[in-house]
């Protein structure tokens, strides 16, 4: 998968993983700071990426593990 499309695929999701955030931490500063780190993390490690329709799996495990 290249950035491009993550980063498609990123936008449409960062409500979800704000929330995410939010829902941990109970911090809304925290909580930016958070899935600012999620959305790094994934564009740095999206081209590990073997297959596209696991992206969301891949950005939910990389969410748990930054967390």
């Amino acid at each position: 998968m290249n950035r491009e499309t993550a980063a498609r695929l990123l936008e449409k999701s960062l409500k979800d993983i704000f929330a995410f955030s939010v829902s941990r931490l109970y911090n809304k500063q925290d909580a930016e700071d958070l899935t600012n780190d999620i959305v790094t993390e994934v564009l740095a490690s999206v081209g590990r990426l073997e297959c596209d329709s696991a992206f969301y799996g891949f950005m939910w495990k990389i969410a748990e593990n930054t967390l």
